[in-house]
This record gives structure tokens, C-alpha cells and sequence, in this order.
């Protein structure tokens, strides 16, 4: 459950990431620049000021987070027990388990238990 839940999660980061790039690229490229920090040469060395540098890590971000969903949503089906066959769920009715008389009606019980619901008994 957990890791299916992260791969949703994931899955809509990318949509999002993907669906309003502007907003997400502004914030990387307000980020990679540095510039709401104390200028100065000990802590500015490591911004990043070209556009084409900043773009390109945005892209890697997004391509990063889509592989990582797709590779949880791969390990969410593996992980998942196998469904049992309905003729090892109801072995008497050959694999059928759908109540007698019910059919597809939600409430089979009533309808053959009540007779003012379905006719009765």
C-alpha cells in the first residue's frame, strides 16, 4: 500500500510539474541562482546563472521523478498478492458466485427475503 501510495504521489508531482512548467521552472531557476542569499563570494560560488543550465536541471527533475514513479507503480503490481480464481472462491457453483436469485440487484436478500421489496418468497 505504502509504495502504491507513493507512486501516486509521484505520478502527480509529475502531472503537475508537467502541466504548469512555468511556475516550477521559475522557482529552480529562482533556487539554482542563489539570489535570495547574502551575496558574496563564499556563498555565491555555487549558483547556477545560466538559463540553459537551469532548464536542463528543471527537465532532469521531472524525468528523474517520472522514472522513480514508473518504477513504483512496477514494484506496487509486483508486490500485490495474486487474486484468487473464482472456481477456488466458490468451488460448489463452478465459479460462480453470484447469490441465487440476487443477480446483479444489491439487495438480492431482501428481494427474495421481503415480499413487498421483490415479489417474496
Amino acid at each position: 500500500m505504502l509504495t502504491g501510495a507513493n507512486a501516486l504521489c509521484l505520478l502527480l508531482v509529475v502531472f503537475g510539474n508537467v502541466t504548469d512548467f512555468a511556475t516550477g521552472r521559475q522557482f529552480v531557476r529562482h533556487v539554482l541562482a542563489m539570489d535570495a542569499t547574502f551575496h558574496g563570494r563564499a556563498l555565491m560560488w555555487g549558483s547556477v546563472t545560466s538559463r540553459v543550465l537551469q532548464d536542463a536541471a528543471y527537465v532532469a527533475v521531472i524525468a528523474w521523478e517520472a522514472l522513480s514513479a514508473v518504477v513504483l507503480t512496477a514494484g506496487t503490481f509486483r508486490l500485490a498478492p495474486p487474486r484468487p480464481s473464482r472456481a477456488r472462491l466458490c468451488p460448489s457453483a463452478g465459479g460462480d458466485c453470484r447469490p441465487a436469485g440476487g443477480g446483479v440487484w444489491p439487495l438480492g436478500w431482501a428481494r427474495r427475503s421481503l415480499p413487498s421489496v421483490g415479489g417474496g418468497a
